[in-house]
C-alpha cells in the first residue's frame, strides 16, 4: 500500500531566528517610547480581543465572504444596532483586520479571512472560545488564583471541572471548545507529520481525540494505519461525518469512554494532545496510571504539548500557562519536568520532537 509523501515543515533554526527577531523588534519599539505610554498601550490592548470576539460570534466574516457590504446590511442580518456595530468595525478596519472601501462599508482582508467558518485554516471557533463568558470569567478571578494557587473555574462552577460542566450545563460552549481544538489540530497536523514517522505503527489510538481530527489526518497520510478515538459521547458526535469526509471512517474505531477511566490495550501508539497541560497533579497521576496499565510492551505513548524552554531566554507561548492557572489548574512544563513526571508514573521519555509550531511530541515507552 502507498504512503503519502511526508510533509516538510520549515527548518527549526529559521523558526527560532524569526521568533527571536520578532521579540527583539518588539523590545526595541518599546524602548523608544516612554514606559508609561507602553504600559497604557499594552493594557488597552485588551479592547481589541473583545471586538474580535464579537465579530467571530456574530459571524461577520461569513457575511463578508462574498465581498464588501454596508454596516446596515450586516446589522440587519445579525440583529445588531447599526451605529453600535459601526463603532466596533471601524477600529478593526483602522487596524487592518478589516477593510473599509467606502464609508460605512466593510470587507475582509487577508488577516480576517481565517475568521470565516469555511476557511481551510479557520480560527473562528478559537477566537469565540477564547472570548467566551466562561473563559473571561476565569481571568477576572486571576488575583484570587494567585493568592490561593487554586484555579478559578471549579470555584466558579460548584467544584466541577470543565468537561463535566460542558456535559451537564453548557453543551453549546462545549461544542465551540471542541471545534477550537480541532482548528488548532488542523493547523499543526502537517508540522506533526513532518517530525515523527507514524508509518512505524499499525494501530494508533487518540485519547481524548474528539471528532478525530488528529487520527483522521494520520490515517489519510498513511494508508497502512488503522486508528481509533476514545472520548466522551458528546465529543465524538461529529466524528463519523468528519472521518467519512476524509475517506478513512472504515479504518477508525470510535470508543466511548474517558481518559480518566479504563483505556483499552493492544494499540501500537497512544496519542494525547493538549490534555496533560490542563490537568491537576492528581488528575495526571490517575491518567498516566491508566496509560501505563494499557501500554503494551514495545508500544509508545506520545504526548503532544507546548514546552516551557529550559533556557529562560527561550521563547514560548507564556500566557497559556496563566490560562491553565485560572482555568483547569494545570500548567505548562519543560521537557525535563515532563521526563520526571513520566518517570514517576512508570514511563520513560525516549525523545522530544519539536515542530515549527509551539507543539512538541514527547515519545514515551514503559519504563
Amino acid at each position: 500500500m502507498m504512503t503519502a509523501k511526508k510533509p516538510k515543515g520549515p527548518p527549526l533554526w529559521a523558526v527560532d531566528v524569526a521568533r527571536k527577531a520578532s521579540r527583539g523588534m518588539t523590545q526595541i519599539q518599546r524602548r523608544m517610547a516612554p514606559p508609561s505610554a507602553v504600559l497604557v498601550e499594552m493594557v488597552s490592548g485588551m479592547w481589541r480581543p473583545y471586538a474580535l470576539g464579537l465579530i467571530a460570534e456574530l459571524g461577520i466574516a461569513d457575511l463578508l465572504a462574498g465581498g464588501a457590504r454596508s454596516v446596515d446590511e450586516l446589522a440587519r442580518e445579525t440583529g445588531s444596532n447599526a451605529e453600535a456595530l459601526l463603532r466596533v468595525l471601524r477600529p478593526l478596519a483602522h487596524d487592518g483586520i478589516l477593510a473599509s472601501p467606502a464609508p460605512r462599508t466593510f470587507a475582509l482582508t487577508s488577516l480576517s479571512q481565517p475568521l470565516r467558518s469555511d476557511h481551510p485554516k479557520s480560527v473562528r471557533q478559537s477566537v469565540r472560545q477564547s472570548m467566551s463568558d466562561w473563559a473571561r470569567g476565569c481571568w477576572n478571578d486571576l488575583a484570587e488564583c494567585v493568592r490561593t494557587g487554586e484555579p478559578a473555574f471549579p470555584r466558579q462552577h460548584g467544584g466541577r471541572d470543565l468537561w463535566t460542566w460542558f456535559h451537564e450545563d453548557a453543551q453549546e460552549d462545549g461544542e465551540v471548545f471542541h471545534d477550537s481544538m480541532n482548528e488548532f489540530t488542523r493547523l499543526t497536523l502537517p508540522l506533526i507529520l513532518a517530525v515523527h514517522d507514524f508509518s512505524a505503527y499499525r494501530r494508533v489510538l487518540d485519547l481524548g481525540g474528539g471528532q478525530g481530527t488528529l487520527v483522521g489526518g494520520l490515517l489519510a497520510a498513511h494508508a497502512q494505519l488503522t486508528g481509533g478515538v476514545l472520548d466522551l459521547p458528546g465529543a465524538l458526535a461529529g466524528a463519523p461525518d468528519y472521518l467519512a469526509g476524509l475517506g478513512v471512517a472504515q479504518r477508525c474505531e470510535l470508543i466511548e469512554g474517558s481518559v480518566f477511566g479504563d483505556i483499552p490495550g493492544g494499540w501500537d501508539a497512544y496519542l494525547m494532545k493538549h490534555i496533560l497541560h490542563g490537568c491537576s497533579d492528581a488528575q495526571i497521576s490517575e491518567l498516566l496510571g491508566h496509560v501505563r496499565e494499557a501500554l503494551p510492551p514495545g508500544a509508545r505513548f506520545i504526548a503532544l504539548e507546548m514546552l516551557v524552554p529550559e533556557d529562560p531566554s527561550g521563547t514560548y507561548p507564556a500566557f497559556i500557562d496563566i490560562q491553565m492557572l485560572v482555568g483547569s489548574g494545570g500548567r505548562e512544563r519543560s521537557a525535563s519536568e515532563y521526563r520526571d513526571l513520566f518517570a514517576a508514573h512508570g514511563l520513560k521519555l525516549e525523545s522530544v520532537a519539536r515542530t515549527a509550531s509551539p507543539v512538541s511530541l514527547l515519545v514515551c515507552s514503559r519504563a
